[in-house]
């Protein structure tokens, strides 16, 4: 459903990615078809570096980045995209912001969904990373209160990281997932 803004608490690890990148990412859409992403990566030796990016979902291009200047320790955080001002948009971390841009809109796209996500992008062997937490997995900002999504589901492009959720664990609170690790693999569309 159109919102104002998504978000999601994501634990930090820091870890060796050998080569290329493994990011954390929550993401919204707009109606205007520009998409906004917040979250933290590691590329090839470094520390985590906390991002934000906003892409134009029909030019694949990149319309804007930014990186914030400290290293998150590690633990918990929360990164969230939401309106700030008429079109504004600001990505933040912990409250703190990272990046804002004019999306084209005051709400996001009824038909792209928000997402919450962990990605590889390296042309080596797959990367292994470390359980990594998603306690609050996806909330959504709609007349002014966070909401909880009915419904979460996997998303997997080919991914290799396995993932679990309240569904497979019983021992998960509601609208968590965590993924890496030695978790098993589920396939596109599982519910967590």
């Amino acid at each position: 459903m159109p919102n104002t803004g998504v978000r999601s608490s994501i634990q930090v690890n820091s870890f060796n990615v050998p080569v290329g990148c493994v990011s954390f990412w929550v993401s919204e859409a707009s109606s205007s078809n520009l998409w906004m992403q917040v979250g933290y990566y590691i590329c090839s030796g470094s520390t985590p570096v906390v991002f934000t990016q906003v892409w134009n979902l029909n030019t694949n291009a990149l319309v804007y980045g930014n990186t914030f200047g400290t290293t998150p320790t590690t633990g918990t955080h929360q990164f969230a995209i939401q309106v700030q001002s008429g079109t504004t948009w600001v990505a933040t971390f912990d409250g703190q912001t990272v990046g804002t841009c004019n999306l084209g809109s005051s709400t996001s796209s009824s038909t792209y969904p928000v997402y919450a996500m962990s990605e590889e992008n390296s042309l080596a062997a797959a990367i292994a990373i470390p359980t990594t937490a998603f306690p609050v997995a996806l909330q959504v900002l709609r007349s002014g209160a966070w909401l909880n999504p009915s419904t979460v589901t996997v998303y997997n492009f080919g991914g290799t990281w396995g993932i679990e959720g309240p569904v497979q664990d019983a021992s998960l609170a509601p609208d968590s997932f965590v993924v890496g690790g030695p978790l098993a693999t589920l396939s596109a569309g599982t519910v967590l």
